[in-house]
């Protein structure tokens, strides 16, 4: 589903109008696999060109937020938001919105709850202010969990962050990569904390097998990430490609166990009789019977 954005957007709930294409006050829209795109207002004061939520529980899902003024989604005052497998790309924000509050072109969190996974902030752009960061602003006691996600290539003007601020807010990036924003990766202002350990954080990005995770994120930078025998062990990091029981080959090899089944300390693979404890080869009378 496509939908194309004029200043009116759709309404949930009631209350003033702000979001371009998605408008959602007090309420809690579950939103996915749309395409939002083209949400402007004159002047371009619009605050949430894609979507603008308050005060409830938003689940974006599978969606592209795209070409929007404004900014591609601010949740404001919005508790236990969700946001999954989403693009926001190439949106724009003059770096305040009409109140004179900052705006993110990507993601604004204000005062409010947010888990945002396996999604692309990209390619959004401040346009005016020094206030503003171009990618993912989030502000005023939010709460962010994030994973698998790729904030990269925004751009905010002189003076303000191209990547992540995170203003009197916690903050956990998780397995995530913020490369080549201009200008700037992350800036921590104000209380609250930020985990940024597990997270790739580089004035470049690197994606070499171009697989849409960076090299420094990528199990297997180069290579396909393949795992042939569905092992839970990339094929790059694993001994034994294609034996789902093992990951070295060890002393039998890939695809025959490294067991003693009868106990008597010679592995299977190299025991004569694996199944008599006190042979290892049959001899002349045979495994199970001593040669006595």
């Amino acid at each position: 589903m496509k939908r194309e954005g004029g200043g009116n957007g759709f309404l949930y709930g009631t209350g003033q109008l702000m979001g371009g294409c998605v408008f959602a006050w007090n309420s809690s829209p579950t939103i996915i696999g749309c395409v939002l795109t083209g949400g402007a207002e004159a002047g371009g004061w619009l605050i949430g060109g894609g979507i603008f939520s308050s005060g409830g529980s938003p689940r974006i899902e599978d969606c592209e937020i795209t070409l929007n003024q404004g900014g591609g989604i601010v949740l404001d005052h919005s508790t236990d938001a969700v946001v999954v497998n989403c693009s926001i790309t190439f949106n724009t924000a003059v770096g305040v919105d009409y109140y004179g509050e900052r705006l993110s072109a990507g993601l604004t969190v204000i005062n409010s709850g947010l888990g945002l996974y396996d999604s692309t902030i990209s390619f959004n752009r401040i346009l005016l202010g020094n206030y503003a960061c171009a990618g993912l602003d989030i502000r005023d006691n939010s709460s962010v969990n994030m994973n698998g996600c790729t904030i990269r290539d925004n751009v905010s003007n002189t003076g303000s962050m191209g990547g992540v601020r995170v203003s009197d807010s916690v903050t956990a990036l998780g397995v995530s990569a913020v490369c080549a924003n201009t200008t700037g990766q992350i800036l921590h202002q104000g209380t609250g904390w930020l985990d940024s350990s597990l997270a790739c954080v580089a004035n470049t990005c690197s994606d070499s097998d171009s697989d849409g995770v960076q090299d420094c994120l990528d199990q297997c930078p180069g290579v396909p990430d393949t795992d042939s025998d569905g092992d839970g062990v990339m094929d790059c990091n694993d001994g034994c490609p294609d034996d789902p029981d093992k990951t070295e080959p060890g002393d039998c090899g890939c695809g025959n166990p490294d067991v003693d089944t009868d106990g008597d300390g010679v592995l299977d693979c190299n025991d004569g009789c694996p199944d008599d404890p006190d042979k290892t080869e049959p001899g002349d009378c045979g495994c199970g019977n001593p040669d006595v």
